[in-house]
């Protein structure tokens, strides 16, 4: 598994630049899992819409996870591992 942090200045980038990547991902496996860490259940849930409007028309809003840290705790400690 390959883990990579992005910054920049501004919103919109960081959202671009997520959408490039999962894009790139689904493009290697459309039903491979991909699992998107963020610091905030709102933030999850507004990346979310955003990511899934815009790889709804690909064919690609599949299996992507969004998770906040209590979320992935709970994963790797009472349920199945991540991807």
């Amino acid at each position: 598994m390959k883990h990579k942090l992005y910054t920049a200045n501004r919103w919109k980038e960081l959202e671009e630049k997520l959408i490039e990547e999962v894009i790139q991902k689904k493009q290697e496996g459309a039903l491979e899992p991909v699992v998107i860490l963020v610091g905030s259940r709102l933030l999850a849930q507004y990346l979310e819409r955003k990511v899934y409007l815009s790889l709804d028309s690909k064919g690609l809003a599949i299996n992507l996870h969004f998770l906040i840290f209590p979320d992935l705790v709970e994963r790797l400690f009472y349920t199945e591992p991540l991807p």
